[in-house]
């Protein structure tokens, strides 16, 4: 029956798919579907890890206590937007084609992080990154295929940069094994082991949106309707995490890749939070945040790396549970005031301010829990006082938003009963599970967050947070467009567009050459010939 369950919630959101995009689904249909289709995901996700690995054709899944937080805070996520994807999408232009994108990311976004073997990685980590492409273009504006093609750009060479490292992985290890473990297991001692590592590190810093690969972020959060970018930045960031979880040998200490690692996200971390309050619209504030945010997850996991400590993984993937569950609410909240105008009511705001601020460690909540699993991995050297700016940085950016948010408010329209609904239902269960498996998979007691001594430290950076966001809210700061380097990029466009009209005539002009057959045909004689001779001399 647990396997059962298991395909189900993997061949489900694969099939609904198919029927969005066939024209299947409508109304009412389509509103359950959406609904309906993350549940059994969620459902084996409780079960935890008592799941055993489970065969689906050539590929292996397996659900230890990372992947069951993760997929299951993705599918509450997943179940939530959908009550705004039908709010907003259902009737627009285009509505079909969102929705098939919507459940072939959903199928990817769950899959990726209960599979078990490199081939099956691959192909969920494809479906929850190139389909989502479809969702960021969705409105199709100048702006939004800007950002989708950095969207679809970055996806794809951090495609490239996978497959040649999971191709180098699979040749090293032990009887060509194509399980994750025993290729990663053989990593330390690869001849090729260097540059496999730097091959996977990129391609998943990448997707996590490290500097100065994060520019896709803030360009494509913006573009995508609320429910789009509530998965973007929830869900589909977080397989960029499961990937360093699952691919870093983090039983093998390997201080100089794992330095290198927690500088680069801690710097992200503080980038973050510096472009962030550049910003004036909210989802491109929230989207700054999660590059910053993703900065300390990266740095946590360096820090294992450097010190050989696999224990840390879970701590981390607590870490980007919490991320996920806050920012997806705080995205769905500015869709609902977006489409209400609901900013002003406490049960907006409210919940939004504990959100914004559990991100910095609020005492209490969710997010003081997060904090506590991170400064047993960062210690108490420069990586902890740097964690700790960051975590004011996060409490001044959070408190920008909010001014944003309510910025936004307007005349109220048409209540939004289901909206908000949906953003209470998160919230809760967000909140609930947080304090769930915080207890029940070991991190520690309910009692940690009520200490004196806890409390206080997480009084100090956002107090110190607060003070920031005063001082700075007298200042005009100079406005950076979003993306920040890549408008250096575009830069380059126009000699791009220069080169590539030369060299097409060139070829044009080769082409029509009657000589260019003939000396082409003697190249391939010619190499043809040196080969012969290696191969003898051989």
């Amino acid at each position: 029956m647990t396997g059962l369950l298991f395909i189900t919630g993997l061949v489900l959101p694969a099939l609904l798919a198919v029927a969005a995009f066939a024209g299947l689904l409508r109304g009412r249909m389509l509103r359950a579907a959406l609904l309906a289709a993350p549940l059994p995901a969620f459902l084996t996700a409780l079960r935890g890890s008592g799941t055993g690995p489970v065969r689906v054709g050539d590929w292996i899944f397996a659900v230890d206590v990372s992947g069951a937080m993760l997929m299951g805070s993705a599918a509450v996520l997943s179940m939530a937007a959908g009550i705004f994807v039908s709010r907003d999408v259902l009737g627009n232009a285009g509505f079909r084609r969102f929705c098939g994108c919507w459940f072939l990311t959903m199928t990817g976004s769950l899959g990726v992080f209960v599979a078990a073997d490199l081939i099956g990685f691959l192909t969920m980590y494809a479906l929850a990154s190139l389909p989502a492409y479809g969702m960021v273009t969705h409105d199709g504006t100048p702006s939004s295929s800007r950002a989708g093609a950095a969207y679809l750009g970055c996806s794809l060479v951090g495609e490239t940069l996978l497959v040649s490292g999971f191709v180098l992985l699979a040749m090293n290890s032990p009887g060509h094994s194509l399980l994750i473990s025993d290729a990663v297991a053989a990593l330390p001692d690869s001849p090729w082991r260097d540059l496999t590592l730097g091959m996977l590190v990129v391609g998943f810093a990448m997707k996590m949106g490290l500097v100065p690969m994060h520019f896709w972020l803030p360009l494509a959060h913006p573009a995508a309707p609320a429910a789009g970018s509530a998965v973007l930045s929830g869900a589909i960031i977080k397989a960029g995490v499961i990937g360093l979880v699952r691919f870093l040998p983090l039983d093998t200490p390997m201080p100089d890749w794992g330095v290198a690692l927690a500088w680069a996200g801690l710097v992200t971390a503080l980038y973050g939070v510096l472009m962030g309050m550049t910003q004036s619209n909210a989802k491109t504030i929230l989207a700054y945040s999660s590059v910053s945010q993703m900065g300390v997850v990266a740095a946590m996991l360096g820090m294992a790396l450097a010190a050989g400590d696999s224990s840390v993984g879970a701590d981390a993937a607590f870490y980007a549970m919490h991320h996920l569950f806050a920012k997806g609410g705080l995205f769905l909240a500015v869709g609902l005031v977006a489409a209400s105008g609901l900013c002003r009511k406490w049960l907006v705001f409210v919940p939004c301010a504990l959100l914004a601020l559990g991100m910095a460690g609020l005492p209490f909540t969710g997010g003081a829990l997060a904090k506590i699993a991170s400064k047993s991995v960062l210690g108490s050297g420069m990586a902890a006082t740097m964690a700790g700016v960051s975590a004011a940085g996060t409490a001044m950016l959070m408190l920008h938003f909010l001014r944003q948010l309510k910025r936004m408010e307007r005349p109220e329209k048409r209540p939004a009963r289901a909206l908000m609904a949906a953003f209470w239902s998160l919230a809760v269960i967000g909140a609930v599970l947080r304090w769930s498996v915080y207890k029940g998979a070991g991190f520690g007691e309910f009692t940690d967050p009520f200490d004196a001594k806890t409390i206080l430290n997480s009084l100090v950076p956002i107090a110190a947070g607060c003070v920031a966001f005063l001082v700075l809210s007298r200042v005009k700061l100079p406005p950076v467009p979003a993306g920040d380097v890549a408008n250096c990029f575009s830069r380059l466009h126009g000699l791009a567009a220069r080169v590539g009209r030369i060299s097409a005539r060139g070829d044009h002009r080769i082409r029509n050459w009657t000589i260019a057959a003939g000396l082409l045909l003697a190249i391939v004689l010619l190499m043809g010939f040196l080969i012969q001779r290696a191969g003898g001399a051989g």
